[in-house]
């Protein structure tokens, strides 16, 4: 952020687009790697989120892009720990919409 902030003085939009692909029934994937998937799609997505949030709060002004899918609305076998993800993405975006709505923040 400091480099972003050096050289354009200030952040107007955060996209979160990070990925990771994962592909099995609940009951084959190890620990490990539904963390690493959460670790990726969740809370990389809300760590960077929270990094530009007070630059944002004090500008007040400011757009957070969270990049989900159908797999945020609906579950498909196979895709338990992508969705998962993406469920939980979509209520943590819909609590900072809320959340950053009087402060000037759009999301």
């Amino acid at each position: 952020m400091a480099d972003a902030l050096g050289e354009h003085g200030r952040i107007d939009v955060l996209i979160n687009d990070a990925g990771v692909g994962t592909v099995g029934a609940v009951e084959g994937l190890t620990m490990d790697e539904l963390r690493t998937v959460f670790e990726v799609m969740f809370f990389g997505a809300i760590g960077l989120t929270k990094t530009v949030l007070p630059h944002m709060r004090e500008r007040g002004a400011g757009t957070i892009v969270q990049i989900s899918s159908m797999g945020g609305q609906v579950v498909f076998p196979g895709y338990g720990a992508y969705c998962a993800t993406k469920f939980a993405l979509e209520a943590m975006s819909e609590a900072l919409a809320a959340e950053g709505a009087p402060l000037g923040i759009q999301g």
